[in-house]
């Protein structure tokens, strides 16, 4: 999409498949974190890029050491922060959709893997300690 809207853009990619369990394990802020963020990053640092879009929800929770480790010059794109934008637009311009929601202003989380390190990992990322639901087939939870 990149391409299709700017042609003389070149676009990189970089595998990062360490970073997702990292932040599941609350060790975001971990110097090993820091070490690995850094080699990752290293080939699109050397590229002088000028952008970098984090590709994965997770890795907002990274975005302090990522933005360290790329330089400030590098503007860093939150996909996370746009798919949640473009959901409120969505639904802006959808308003039939969007009185189908519920909108009780309760969390639910349910999980067909519930364990303790979901549960420290559910509270780090969110902050907040919530009630967990476990559930084999969400299919058969009761709506709220």
């Amino acid at each position: 999409m990149i391409l299709e809207a700017r042609p003389e853009a070149r676009v990189f990619s970089a595998a990062c498949p360490l970073l997702v369990p990292l932040t599941e394990e609350g060790w975001a802020k971990k110097p090993l974190t820091r070490m690995i963020v850094k080699k990752y990053l290293h080939p699109l640092k050397v590229r002088r890029i000028d952008t970098l879009i984090l590709g994965n929800p997770h890795y907002t929770l990274l975005s302090t050491v990522i933005q360290t480790k790329i330089g400030r010059r590098v503007q860093i794109v939150d996909s996370a922060a746009g798919v949640s934008a473009r959901l409120r637009r969505f639904l802006a311009v959808h308003p039939d959709l969007d009185r189908t929601l519920p909108k009780s202003g309760r969390t639910r989380l349910v999980f067909t893997d519930l364990t303790l390190q979901v549960e420290k990992a559910v509270e780090y990322i969110l902050k907040q300690s919530l009630p967990l639901e476990s559930s084999t087939d969400i299919r058969q939870l009761p709506p709220t």
